[in-house]
């Protein structure tokens, strides 16, 4: 019987074959190692992609139980979403929509936070009108920030304290009623790089806004305004700060203090209502404003030296 012998056509095609299946299975398996090690192995990647900043997440309040209806306690979705954002590992953005009004009550917005985080306030935010919402905590703060960089706060809404009761409560108004204390608005503590823009705060339990141990603080826009029979609801107190700056602001209130300013503070295009009083302490520098009702008689200004 003759012996069988394998063409040389037939033998190079299943030479072709086996090679194709070997790489084939090779392939396969790169593949499935590389996706268990992407984080390891990254392949080179373009100059635009590079350069291209990190995506922005943002927060939304809905997506943690707040109404909105200005009656229901919106106090545990912000507290929630503020730690979100507060952790991410990427810019971050809390928007607070228009429409909306937001029932908050006192509450900490503590930092350290891992990235740049915004404050989008378009909609309002309302305290309570009742003073016995603060029994047992601190009554001199609301919405206070404290030792967070980075933090932008801005919007076009409205911060509102809802001070009538407070006011009613004053021994100022009173002579009858106890002196108490009462809450700041918004107060910033130990933040750098901050920036607060484009807000309107009214109607304060006692001091609408403060910047207390804060460093490179760019302040813009800013509307506060109050009735002038309300006690003690003095515009901006800043307080052993360096480089602040307040610019292009309305300030409608009884009193506006700017005090306790280490350097380079400045006040450019600052409107002040005809009833305002102002004083500066601790080397604030003031120019280039204009006054309604040129209030120059209104300036009381101090430089005590801290040595």
């Amino acid at each position: 019987m003759r012996k069988l012998r394998s063409s040389p056509v037939f033998s190079h095609l299943t030479c072709i074959i086996s090679i194709c299946m070997v790489y084939y299975m090779i392939l396969i398996s790169n593949l499935t190692i590389v996706q268990g090690f992407d984080s390891l192995i990254q392949l080179p990647q373009s100059s635009a992609s590079r350069d291209r900043p990190r995506s922005k997440r943002v927060i939304l309040l809905s997506d943690y139980g707040a109404k909105g209806d200005g009656l229901s306690d919106a106090t545990k979705a912000f507290n929630d979403s503020w730690k979100v954002a507060c952790s991410c590992s990427s810019r971050s953005k809390i928007v607070i929509p228009a429409g909306n009004t937001y029932l908050v009550k006192p509450i900490d917005f503590a930092g350290p936070c891992r990235s740049k985080v915004t404050l989008r306030i378009s909609g309002t935010i309302v305290a309570p009108k009742d003073p016995a919402v603060w029994h047992g905590l601190n009554p001199r703060k609301w919405l206070y920030f404290h030792g967070v960089n980075h933090l932008t706060v801005e919007g076009k809404g409205i911060v509102n304290g809802m001070g009538q009761e407070w006011w009613a409560r004053s021994c100022k108004i009173n002579a009858t009623n106890p002196c108490r204390h009462a809450p700041t608005a918004l107060t910033f503590h130990r933040c750098k790089n901050l920036k607060v823009r484009n807000l309107m705060m009214v109607n304060s339990q006692q001091m609408h806004m403060a910047f207390t141990h804060c460093v490179r603080v760019a302040a813009s826009r800013l509307k506060v305004l109050a009735p002038a029979v309300s006690p003690n609801t003095d515009g901006i107190h800043i307080s052993a700060s360096s480089h602040i700056e307040v610019k292009d602001s309305i300030i409608g209130t009884g009193l506006v203090v700017f005090y306790g300013c280490q350097t380079y503070s400045a006040a450019p295009n600052l409107s002040v209502n005809e009833d305002a009083y102002v004083k500066f302490i601790y080397f604030f520098f003031f120019f280039n404003c204009y006054f309604i009702r040129e209030l120059l008689r209104e300036f009381d200004i101090y430089y005590w030296l801290i040595l």
